[in-house]
């Protein structure tokens, strides 16, 4: 496997581009996501978007793992989304069991 800083497989570019996405959605429901933010915005609401959240950096996780054992994908910018993927993925999930439980 090369090491390179650019992906050579769709993979591995579908990786980066979820992780892209999650954060500018992230940012863009982050009035939506915070206990501080609008009130008008059920406990339902905030928890389904937080869960989209979720499966987006999940799918960012999965695609970039294929892409680095499957297609032996050694971009360095697909690993470093593989693991802020798996980082946001956890804290994420912490975060919407708070909003469900009713802590945040």
């Amino acid at each position: 496997m090369r090491i390179t800083i650019l992906p050579k497989t769709a993979f591995g570019w579908w990786s980066i581009a979820l992780l892209v996405a999650l954060f500018f959605i992230g940012f863009a429901a982050e009035g939506i996501i915070s206990p501080e933010g609008i009130s008008r915005y059920s406990t339902a609401v905030r928890a389904g978007v937080v869960w989209s959240l979720v499966a987006m950096a999940a799918a960012s996780v999965v695609t970039g793992l294929y892409g680095i054992i499957g297609k032996k994908n050694g971009a360095i910018l697909v690993f470093a989304s593989t693991a802020l993927g798996l980082v946001f993925t956890v804290l994420l999930v912490v975060a919407a069991v708070q909003t469900m439980m009713g802590l945040a």
